[in-house]
């Protein structure tokens, strides 16, 4: 009840600084802006009241020293008042408010009185040009004015209340300024969890009065992990002695982190100003606890000379692999691993929470592979815990938290525990930017819970893996042709383009239709030297091309070398976990759909990827969750094939809709009223679409798979799926078309800030239920029927919208009276 009551009077008092000052900054300030000035301001306040008892003292003391150097001032005042920094200056805020002349070179003397080793907070606020526009708007008295009577000193207001007040400040600073304003500031409730989680592991460790501990951010922002972090630790032994490290790019961002662990009693260089990744400012040193919330998918192109450079160090931060240059995460995730203390001798070690998306999970490029390699082989990834979408300011994509630790418990050793966070939340009363949802206590309690119980969690949202489970090949998978031998018009039409190939080679080949296609290596030279005729070998191969039509009840295709004839169209990718064994995983994921298929062991890739939502949701488990016994589970790639062909300048350019179908894109445009220009693209950059196939567009899935019932052209940028087994099409339409297939879609979606993409190797292991199919026709039928009734009754209700909407314009201007 007690915290209850000084959160809510923490919430008004930050209410009283924002309204009030809200009123003097109105039509002078842009409203995005307010928090530049009201921030500033109450930093003032808050050093002012925290020094007021000591000033005259410390005022007198620092004259005393005469000319010392500023830096050995900064340290004679530490050692005999124990403070951190100090003013020098006679003036105060209320001193300054009482007259109403000369205020802004009062106040800029006021703040030139501050001691050194903070100047650079005002600097980085920019406050002279604060205080220079406040001014010539005749505003600048009101506002000092104003903030000389807040009360914020030590004894009105706690360092954690002060916390409070300001985090509250910048909350709605933040909420003005929008979307991208929160990229520095990481919320209480997601900072909570990682300490928890971070702390769970070391609790026994924490014990006593000479423990020390360092934590260290190097995206430290406005310092909010750095303190949540030293507050949680001082909870768990209050004689703990902690000591903070951060580092900050932004000036704005930088100046809030160092103000508020200032507010807080915090060093005043407990957090430097620089870039992370050109320059590490605590290059050599490593830390117990590591916090960071980097930036989502941040181009690195300014750092790549500097990045590049280091990466070329053996065992230096970046020499594990490099990210492309449009997302710097995993440059951090491996920077934050690099500053673990290694496992000592007495088992303490380092360890890392680290905020990212989902894209270090998985992103399959070089780099990525090689880091998240290198983190397994150190056996450095204890946990990922999958946050709920919606909780942070600047995004509402899906979050992970990775918990890396240099020295794991025995029991946690060679393994890793994945936690599914994402549905423990609560909606916020307010939304603020894109953050709608937070963790509360209780929900953060049972994350807490399922990461201490480890393999004896619930295994609804904890499962423990071991590292090879997240390595894999991915091996190439073919299918051996079955052809026939047709000798159709338009394969001689083909030949006859050859100049050695003539009419009377033509008519001695029609004597080989229907022969084994396997045979023809031999055959069709016989029977051309019968005829007089020459067969170089090239045209051998171009006979066996023209007249090898695909017919299941032919032999298995060798070609005139005896090499196996691979399916024309059908290739696919197998990806199959270093933990389990590959003739098995072959017997029970691909035989039974592809009874010819061969794979090359030899040339198979590895690769590893965490594929949580997979491994908690599975690949169509919504799908497939009441499967009758008699419906078969098919893989997506057992169904359809990727259509490669290029457009031709002839066909018709397609318009794919949700709501309409797949149409030609002048009757879309007709139909919607939408003016976009004609595609011009050459034809060689489309898709050749047919009829019957399935157009979905991976890059950016939006949801659903549009069935065609014309031929014609799509961009480059869908995929065109055809069936390689009979089908009815309109089951499958509405089955791609459903909410259970688009939610398991969606999960196979990665996110990169706000898109969403699928690869079709991804969507081509998806399993999918198949009825027989008479039932495949009933199950179409009878849902047309219900569409068929469903626009029946719109039309009704269209009908009687319509009689309404006459019969109030008839009420309402007097030509019907209410009998």
């Amino acid at each position: 009840m007690a915290d209850q009551v000084t959160a809510a009077a923490a919430s008004n008092t930050a209410r009283i600084v924002w309204d009030t000052a809200d009123k003097f900054l109105r039509n002078v300030v842009e409203p995005q802006e307010y928090g530049d000035y009201i921030l500033p301001f109450t930093v003032l306040r808050r050093l002012e009241c925290l020094l007021a008892d000591t000033k005259k003292d410390v005022i007198a003391y620092v004259h005393s020293l005469g000319e010392m150097p500023p830096h050995l001032i900064d340290i004679a005042v530490r050692d005999r008042f124990k403070l951190s920094f100090f003013n020098v200056s006679e003036l105060d805020l209320a001193t300054i408010a009482s007259v109403d002349d000369n205020v802004d070179k009062s106040l800029t003397s006021y703040v030139a009185g501050f001691s050194n080793n903070i100047t650079d907070i005002w600097n980085a606020f920019e406050f002279p040009k604060l205080v220079t526009k406040l001014a010539s708007a005749n505003r600048l008295h009101a506002v000092v004015k104003h903030f000389s009577t807040l009360p914020l000193g030590p004894d009105q207001v706690s360092n954690t209340a002060m916390g409070d007040i300001f985090e509250d400040v910048m909350y709605r600073a933040f909420d003005k300024k929008g979307k991208g304003a929160g990229a520095f500031y990481t919320p209480r409730d997601a900072i909570k969890l990682m300490v928890d989680v971070l702390f769970a592991a070391d609790e026994d460790s924490l014990v006593g009065e000479s423990t020390l501990r360092s934590i260290y951010d190097p995206t430290a922002g406005s310092g909010g992990m750095l303190l949540v972090g030293q507050d949680s630790l001082k909870a768990l032994n209050p004689d703990i002695k902690v000591t903070l490290f951060g580092q900050e790019l932004m000036p704005s961002a930088y100046a809030l982190g160092k103000a508020d662990l200032l507010i807080q009693g915090g060093r005043p260089d407990a957090i430097r100003m620089g870039d992370t990744l050109i320059h590490d400012e605590y290059e050599g040193q490593t830390f117990d606890y590591v916090l960071s919330n980097p930036p989502f998918g941040s181009d690195w192109g300014v750092q790549e000379t500097e990045v590049r450079k280091q990466a070329k160090v053996d065992g230096s931060r970046f020499s594990h692999g490099l990210p492309s240059k449009s997302d710097g995460q995993m440059l951090f995730l491996a920077h934050c691993a690099s500053k673990l203390t290694p496992a000592g001798k007495q088992g303490h070690g380092g360890r890392a929470a680290v905020v990212s998306n989902a894209s270090p999970l998985f992103t399959s490029d070089k780099g990525p592979n090689a880091i998240r390699q290198w983190l397994f082989d150190e056996d450095l990834i204890d946990a990922i815990i999958a946050l709920p979408t919606q909780m942070f300011y600047g995004t509402g994509i899906a979050t992970y938290i990775w918990i890396l630790d240099t020295n794991k418990d025995k029991a946690r050793q060679g393994k890793i525990q994945l936690i599914d966070g994402s549905g423990l939340w609560d909606p916020m009363r307010k939304p603020m930017g894109d953050k709608r949802r937070y963790v509360s206590d209780g929900k953060r309690k049972k994350i807490l819970d399922a990461y201490r119980d480890f393999e004896y969690a619930d295994p609804n949202i904890s499962k423990v893996l071991t590292p090879e489970d997240f390595q894999f090949i991915d091996v190439p998978v073919y299918k051996q042709a079955r052809l026939a031998t047709v000798v159709s018009d338009e394969a001689i039409e083909t030949l006859l383009e050859r100049k050695d190939f003539t009419d009377a080679h033509a008519e001695a080949l029609r004597s080989l239709d229907g022969s084994p296609w396997n045979g023809l290596a031999t055959a069709w030279p016989q029977v051309a030297k019968a005829a007089g005729l020459k067969v170089p070998v090239t045209q051998v191969d171009a006979v066996m091309k023209a007249v090898g039509v695909e017919d299941d009840n032919a032999p298995v295709a060798v070609d005139r070398k005896g090499n196996p004839v691979i399916a024309d169209g059908w290739k696919i990718t197998e990806r199959v976990a270093l933990s389990e064994d590959l003739e098995e995983h072959m017997r029970r994921e691909v035989l039974p759909f592809a009874p010819d298929a061969q794979w090359d062991e030899g040339a198979a890739k590895a690769g590893n990827e965490i594929p949580f939502t997979r491994l908690f949701y599975g690949d169509g488990a919504r799908l497939l969750k009441r499967v009758p016994a008699t419906w078969t589970v098919m893989p997506a790639w057992a169904i359809f094939k990727e259509r490669g062909e290029k457009a031709s300048s002839e066909d018709v350019y397609l318009t794919p809709s949700q709501q309409y179908g797949v149409m030609p894109q002048s009757e879309y445009m007709e139909l919607t009223g939408n003016r976009v220009v004609l595609n011009n693209a050459s034809s060689d950059t489309m898709k050749s679409v047919r009829e019957g196939d399935f157009i979905i567009h991976l890059r950016s899935f939006q949801g659903g798979i549009e069935a065609s019932d014309i031929e014609g052209k799509v961009s480059a940028a869908y995929t065109v799926l055809t069936p390689v087994m009979t089908l009815h099409r309109d089951y499958f339409r509405h089955l791609l078309k459903s909410e259970e297939f688009i939610t398991e879609l969606a999960n196979l979606t990665f996110q990169l800030r706000d898109g969403q993409n699928v690869s079709f190797s991804r969507f081509s292991r998806m399993r999918l239920p198949v009825p027989p199919l008479e039932e495949q026709i009933a199950i179409a039928e009878r849902l047309q029927s219900e569409l068929a009734h469903i626009d029946a009754r719109q039309a009704e209700v269209d009908r009687l919208r319509n009689e309404f909407s006459s019969l109030r314009g008839s009420f309402v201007t007097g030509k019907k009276q209410v009998s």
